[in-house]
């Protein structure tokens, strides 16, 4: 992440620094995960449908069997995963006596709550940006990065969201994608202005360093079939290069070979495609990309 954030930040400097004297740049930041915050301000947009907070409280009984004795207590290694990463640990493992066991009762109170969370609309709207009368569905009780930040001139509102990112849950690339194209159209969601008489050039720069560890459940991503999610996402890459965005994308420290081979088909041109294998890389690769954007528009 820290790696990210500075090689980013970079990039953003070099094309502000660059293109700036006539506002010609506008970014925006899109943060994914399993899902993207489409920020708290947006509830009751038109595109959105978020069911209102609510609480449910039911009498709960737990019987619980109190420990009498712990013995054969032994170290064991076993291995977790977080975003498709292995983290292996060492800890105490113990045998357990318990006694008879004692019943208590009680109301039980669950929240529920939207943090800003998008879900997916049902295919094939999952990989299209239009016919918002059909809204994108808010998921209750589901955390997700920091909210999107719209296109905007202000470079450091850009920076500051870069700086405020944060690695966090699973990893769900349509996500990225769908909502990256979503705030350099013009129109709902973000209604960003066009301006007919000025040539307007639009880039998508997609940074991964995983593959799809969830697929759609619609309206949530609680399945786990990489195959259904990779499949949603070349299809959105299409649809995405379809409208004359131009399509840069970067796997960082993935080992992955179908993913890889995904970013690459999902780039706009083999050339726009990198695979940073480390910090030094992957700062290579944005320098790159924003001397690629600058020299593209000025000859534009």
């Amino acid at each position: 992440m820290t790696a990210l954030k500075d090689a980013s930040s970079k990039m953003v400097n070099t094309v502000y620094d660059r293109l700036q004297r006539a506002n010609q740049v506008k970014m925006a930041v899109v943060p994914f995960a399993r899902y993207v915050n489409v920020g708290m301000s947006n509830r009751n947009a038109s595109w959105m449908s978020v069911q209102d907070d609510y609480s449910v409280t039911k009498q709960v009984c737990t019987t619980k069997k109190p420990v009498t004795r712990t013995y054969n207590c032994r170290q064991v290694t076993s291995t977790s995963y977080n975003d498709g990463v292995p983290t292996t640990k060492t800890s105490t493992v113990c045998d357990y006596e318990y006694g008879p066991g004692v019943t208590t009762c009680g109301p039980s109170t669950s929240n529920y709550k939207w943090n800003g969370c998008a879900g997916s609309r049902n295919s094939p709207l999952d990989t299209q940006d239009g016919s918002y009368t059909t809204r994108i569905p808010g998921i209750l009780n589901v955390s997700c990065p920091g909210a999107i930040v719209p296109l905007t001139a202000a470079r450091s509102t850009v920076l500051a969201a870069i700086n405020a990112l944060n690695a966090n849950d699973e990893t769900y690339i349509p996500g990225g994608l769908i909502w990256g194209w979503r705030t350099l159209s013009p129109g709902v969601p973000f209604d960003e202005p066009t301006n007919p008489k000025v040539t307007t050039s639009r880039y998508l720069v997609l940074m991964t360093d995983g593959v799809n560890t969830v697929s759609p459940s619609y309206p949530s991503h609680g399945g786990k079939n990489q195959t259904v999610a990779d499949k949603i996402s070349a299809d959105l890459c299409r649809n995405i290069k379809a409208t004359g965005i131009t399509i840069f994308t970067i796997a960082f420290e993935v080992t992955d070979v179908g993913v890889k081979k995904l970013l690459e088909d999902c780039a706009s041109a083999p050339t726009n495609f990198f695979d940073a294998t480390n910090a030094a890389q992957l700062n290579s690769s944005f320098t790159t990309i924003a001397d690629q954007m600058v020299t593209l528009r000025l000859t534009k």
